[in-house]
C-alpha cells in the first residue's frame, strides 16, 4: 500500500499535471492564438476531434471558426454558415465574418443571401475594396445594375486600378447602353492588364454593337484564351466576318456557335439571314424558324422583338420564293404587332402580286377580249 505521504504527493503532481494541461488547452484555443494543427486532407477525423473539444469549450471563438473552416473545405455550406453564425453572435463587431458567410453564399448560388452578408460587412467597414466589389458582383448577378454600378465605382474611388471593379463597371454600363463609357472602363481595365481576355472580349462586344467590327476583331484576336468553347463569343465573331461580306465564314461561325449550344438563337437566326443572303432559301428557313421558336417561347420583351426579326426574314424567305400567300401572312402579322412602318407598302406589293397570281387567267382573256374590243371599234370607225 502506498504510503499517505506518497499518495498526497501522486494526487498533487496528477494536479498540477491536469491543471497545465487545461492551461494548454484554453491556451492553444484562444481568440488570438487560433489552432492550426489539423491535417485538412483527414476531415471527418478533424471534424470529430474538434468537434469534441468544442462540446468542452463552447465558448471558443477559435473552436467555432475551425469548425466553420473545416465544413467550408468539407463543401458543407450549411454547416460552415451555421458555425460562422455562432461567431458572429460571439464577434458582432466583426466585419470580416459577414464577408466570409457572403463568399460561401455566392459560391452557393445563393446571391439573395450573399448580398444581405456582404451588406452587414459594409455597414461595418464601408471602405473595404473587397467588401465593396462583392457587393458590386453580387448586385450584378441580381440584375441590380444601378447598386452594383455604385459599388464598382465607390471601389475605384479606393483604387482606380482595382480590375474587378473596372470590368463591372463596364459591364453595367454596357447593361445601361452606356456603350462609350463602357469602351472607357475596358480600356482602363485593359491599361493596368493589357492580356486581360475578359475587358478584351467585353470590349470586343462592345465594339459590335457599336459597329465597329474591324476593332472587334481586333481585341477577339488578342484574347489568348481558347474562344472556341464559347457560343456567344463565336457567334459576334460571325456577325464580324458577315458585315465584311465573307459570308461562308460567317455561316461555319453561326454553325459553331449553334454546335456549342443548339438551343442558340442569335446563332441559328444569323445563319438563317446569311443564308438569305446567299438565296440559300431552303437553310435560312430551318436557322429562322429555330431561333423564333426559342424567341417566341421567351416572355421577355427583348425575346419578342427577335422573335419579330426572325418573322420577318421568313416572310422576305417566303417572298423570294415564289410563295406569296405565306409571305402575306408573315407581313400582316408584323403589321399587326407594329414591327415597321413601311411594311405597308410591302403588303400592297404582296397584295397585287398574289392578285395577279391567283387571277393571271381572267387577266389574259381580260386584255384579249379588251383588244379585241378596240380592234373592233377601230374598224367600225374606218367604215
Amino acid at each position: 500500500m502506498l504510503r499517505k505521504d506518497r499518495a498526497i504527493k501522486l494526487l498533487l503532481w496528477f494536479s498540477i499535471l491536469l491543471s497545465s494541461g487545461s492551461s494548454f488547452a484554453l491556451e492553444a484555443y484562444d481568440d488570438n492564438n487560433p489552432y492550426t494543427g489539423y491535417d485538412y486532407a483527414r476531415l471527418d477525423s478533424a471534424i470529430r476531434i474538434t468537434s469534441a473539444r468544442y462540446a468542452r469549450y463552447p465558448a471558443s471563438a477559435a473552436l467555432i471558426r475551425q469548425l466553420a473552416d473545416l465544413y467550408a473545405a468539407k463543401s458543407e455550406t450549411d454547416s460552415a454558415l451555421s458555425f460562422l453564425q455562432r461567431l458572429s453572435a460571439l464577434q458582432p463587431a466583426n466585419d470580416t465574418l459577414p464577408y466570409q458567410q457572403a463568399l460561401l453564399l455566392y459560391d452557393d448560388g445563393r446571391y439573395d443571401s450573399a448580398y444581405a452578408a456582404i451588406s452587414r460587412s459594409l455597414a461595418l467597414q464601408g471602405s473595404n475594396i473587397n467588401y465593396l466589389t462583392l457587393a458590386a458582383i453580387t448586385a450584378y448577378r441580381l440584375h441590380h445594375t444601378d447598386s452594383a454600378l455604385v459599388y464598382s465605382q465607390r471601389a475605384l474611388a479606393i483604387d482606380g486600378r482595382n480590375v474587378n471593379a473596372l470590368l463591372l463597371a463596364g459591364l453595367c454600363l454596357r447593361d445601361q447602353q452606356h456603350y462609350d463609357e463602357a469602351l472607357i472602363q475596358f480600356s482602363h481595365c485593359l491599361e493596368v492588364v493589357p492580356a486581360n481576355t475578359d475587358a478584351l472580349i467585353h470590349r470586343a462586344e462592345i465594339f459590335v454593337l457599336l459597329h465597329n467590327y474591324n476593332n472587334a476583331l481586333r481585341d477577339y484576336s488578342a484574347a489568348r484564351a481558347d474562344l472556341s468553347e464559347n457560343a456567344d463569343v463565336i457567334n459576334n465573331i460571325g456577325i464580324c466576318y458577315y458585315e465584311s461580306g465573307s459570308y461562308n465564314k460567317a455561316i461555319d461561325l453561326f454553325q459553331r456557335a449553334v454546335v456549342l449550344n443548339s438551343r442558340q438563337p442569335e446563332g441559328n437566326f444569323n445563319k438563317g439571314i446569311t443564308h438569305y443572303k446567299l438565296h440559300q432559301f431552303d437553310s435560312a428557313y430551318a436557322g429562322l424558324r429555330t431561333a423564333g421558336v426559342v424567341w417566341d417561347s421567351c416572355q421577355a420583351d427583348s425575346c419578342h422583338a427577335r422573335y419579330l426579326d426572325a418573322v420577318y426574314y421568313l416572310g422576305l424567305c417566303y417572298k423570294k420564293t415564289g410563295n406569296l400567300t405565306e409571305a402575306h401572312k408573315q407581313f400582316e402579322f408584323l403589321q399587326k404587332e407594329k414591327y415597321r412602318t413601311d411594311l405597308t407598302d410591302e403588303i400592297q406589293h404582296i397584295r397585287l402580286a398574289l392578285f395577279f397570281s391567283r387571277n393571271w387567267y381572267y387577266i389574259v382573256l381580260a386584255v384579249i377580249a379588251a383588244i379585241a374590243l378596240i380592234i373592233a371599234v377601230v374598224r367600225m370607225l374606218r367604215r
